[in-house]
């Protein structure tokens, strides 16, 4: 029998008898397993290709007797390598579905992971970090988002807020049972006890769970005219809409402004203002976990509120949180300004910037769709999630560069507060414009496509 366009088919094998459901939409319970599936697989996935490599960096480094310089190269090839492969793993996203892209992308991240246990020299490893980023443009928060866009019109920020805690999630719990697990029995076997876990359980899961819904199917399902124009036309006026730029530079500037306490806040706490390693994490982890709280409960206000106005509220509290890391007056003389090392400070700026930029990624991966459309949703996410990286990797040379230069973080913090400045006025046009529909060219496309259908 063969399945309507808004069926779902899934064989459950039980006592030697296969059943057939065929589950009409919306389903709510099945779709809501799919969300949970997604978190799960994401959470997995992003502590076995993102947190594990930094987590085992020093060890990596003593055992295998690499320079400094050298040891950060892979993880640099890593975030060079989404800029490249995510554009077109967006298409593939497309054209073959998210199911078959993300199934891909954890089965080769444990052949990679496997190989990790025998690297031998630092080139090896590159080679591994430039795969693990050829995977996470199949199988990463991209993905996954394209994935559950599929199944939610309605509630589409709860169910985003919930596979995007995954990731704050597994940066709050996975350091601590890596750091265990590499302290009792060194780094290979902990590289392989995560490469074991992910094999036996995270990849079954996902096969198991991670069906496509309905509101985004694959290109394949159309006339091979359709996939052709879908695949090459209309990627050109997706490129030049004014939605797609304004969404990226909320990307680009939300990445940036999280290079800061993501890559130098325990160096600057620890270094310049003495705090003990120990004390310095705990202000990371409070941002960590507000930031888990703000993506769900951002999300379940922009469900049932304006996500346009959750948007620029949200905005706005994470350029408050980036304010109160300023003292009012410099420690030297010839200062007006200076980084804050007052306990008081640092804990608004930890609540404050994990409330507000926790709620921000939320809703902005949940207007893509409603700005944009949902027809190039795959190139469109994982475009925009390129534009991340580009302002994570930028955030972090700046900030290198700043504290090479004048030894400080001041100029570095006062470059990020200009761009969450900038942050707020773009969120503050879109709550303006506010589109009632995608751009005028996406929807001449999309009603062309219909006709030929």
């Amino acid at each position: 029998m063969k399945l309507s366009p808004f069926g779902r088919r899934q064989i459950y094998s039980k006592l030697s008898i296969t059943i057939v459901i065929r589950f009409p939409a919306p389903m709510f319970s099945f779709r809501w397993n799919v969300v949970i599936g997604a978190a799960l697989c994401h959470a997995f996935f992003i502590g076995l290709v993102y947190i594990l490599p930094s987590v085992i960096l020093s060890s990596v480094r003593e055992d295998l007797q690499i320079s400094v310089s050298l040891v950060v190269l892979p993880l640099n090839a890593y975030k060079v390598g989404n800029l490249v492969f995510l554009p077109f793993a967006g298409l593939l996203l497309d054209r073959y579905g998210c199911r078959k892209c993300i199934l891909t992308g954890l089965f080769f991240t444990c052949i990679l992971s496997f190989c990790y246990i025998w690297t031998t020299n630092v080139w090896q490893l590159l080679c591994i970090n430039i795969g693990y980023a050829m995977c996470n443009s199949l199988c990463g928060t991209a993905a996954f988002i394209v994935l559950v866009s599929s199944w939610f019109r309605d509630g589409l920020g709860t169910a985003l807020g919930l596979v995007l805690s995954g990731f704050s999630l597994a940066g709050v719990l996975f350091p601590v049972g890596l750091g265990t697990l590499l302290e009792w029995f060194g780094w290979r076997s902990t590289v392989f006890f995560s490469f074991l876990f992910f094999t036996l359980v995270v990849v079954p899961l996902g096969w198991m769970t991670l069906y496509e819904g309905t509101l985004h199917s694959p290109s394949t399902s159309r006339s091979a005219e359709v996939t052709t124009m879908n695949d090459y036309t209309m990627v050109k006026p997706l490129l030049l809409s004014r939605s797609f730029w304004l969404l990226g530079f909320e990307y680009f500037s939300l990445a940036y402004a999280q290079s800061f306490p993501f890559d130098y806040l325990v160096t600057y706490l620890h270094e310049d203002a003495s705090f003990t390693y120990e004390k310095a994490t705990i202000f990371l982890s409070i941002m960590n976990a507000c930031a888990v709280l703000s993506k769900l409960l951002g999300g379940v206000i922009g469900d049932y509120s304006n996500r346009f106005k959750t948007l620029l509220a949200s905005s706005f509290v994470m350029l408050v949180g980036v304010l109160c890391l300023f003292q009012s007056v410099g420690k030297e003389e010839d200062e007006l300004l200076s980084v804050t090392n007052r306990v008081g400070q640092l804990t608004a700026f930890s609540v404050l910037f994990g409330l507000g930029s926790g709620s921000l990624w939320n809703n902005l991966y949940a207007l893509v769709p409603f700005c944009i459309g949902t027809e190039l949703l795959g190139f469109s996410q994982n475009s925009l999630s390129a534009l991340h990286y580009v302002g994570s990797a930028l955030g972090s040379v700046m900030g290198g560069i700043c504290k090479t230069k004048t030894g400080s973080f001041t100029v570095d913090i006062l470059g990020i507060a200009a761009i969450c400045f900038l942050n707020l006025v773009v969120a503050l046009y879109l709550t303006w414009k506010q589109p009632s529909q995608p751009s005028n060219q996406l929807v001449a496309y999309q009603n062309v496509l219909s006709e030929i259908e």
